[in-house]
């Protein structure tokens, strides 16, 4: 697994055959294009601050297939706001978007994302799910999109905003479990979920981490 990080950055890069899994601790203030012509996941983290972003990926390979797992959160007066561009720029290529947020305290959380499967761009397919969860302060949008000119793809997307559900943390804490924990619970399973994959020791270490932000 690599590392990377942007930060006040215009920049366009090839992605390796041979990377098989990605981690993005920071996207700050950046425009980026990753060029995609093989298998790949790519895990993005943000925890840090404020900031204004975009991203493109382009799938120019039928061999493209890209899995996007997001994890952001925002609290105090944060605004973190991201763009997401996926390109189908051959035929078979395929592509799973999934975010997750956690906007605390007055963040303002925004995120869009857009799938796009040109015309002639037939057997591809472009998923997408955005989740995120506020406290009753925090502001938050999801727009998730779907540009289909082909006819032969299979597309789909998901996408909810709103606080942790009551019906799951009454019946954790039915069992024994206090609000607190119940809560981060449920939390902690959308990460898993980002986190698939990715080796054990990392995955457990920024888990942590996320716990104590989140519970903090």
């Amino acid at each position: 697994m690599t590392n990377w990080k942007f930060i006040n950055k215009n920049e366009t890069i090839d992605i390796p055959k041979e990377e098989k899994i990605i981690f993005i601790d920071e996207v700050i203030d950046s425009s980026i294009i990753f060029n995609v012509s093989s298998k790949v996941k790519i895990i993005f983290n943000h925890d840090k601050k404020s900031t204004n972003s975009k991203i493109e990926f382009r799938l120019i390979s039928r061999e493209a297939d890209l899995a996007v797992r997001e994890i952001a959160y925002t609290s105090k007066d944060e605004v973190f706001v991201k763009d997401v561009v996926i390109n189908h720029d051959s035929k078979n290529s395929i592509s799973d978007y999934k975010f997750f947020g956690f906007a605390s305290d007055k963040s303002n959380l925004r995120i869009s994302a857009k799938s796009k499967i040109k015309k002639g761009m037939s057997k591809s397919e472009a998923h997408q799910i955005i989740r995120v969860i506020t406290s009753e302060e925090a502001k938050a949008t999801g727009e998730p999109g779907l540009f289909i000119d082909d006819y032969d793809v299979k597309a789909s997307h998901g996408n909810s905003i709103g606080q942790v559900n009551e019906r799951e943390l009454y019946y954790l804490q039915s069992k024994g479990i206090n609000k607190k924990n119940a809560r981060w619970m449920i939390l902690e399973g959308k990460i898993n979920d980002a986190l698939q994959g990715v080796e054990e020791e990392f995955k457990d270490n920024l888990i942590s981490n996320l716990r104590s932000k989140i519970n903090g």
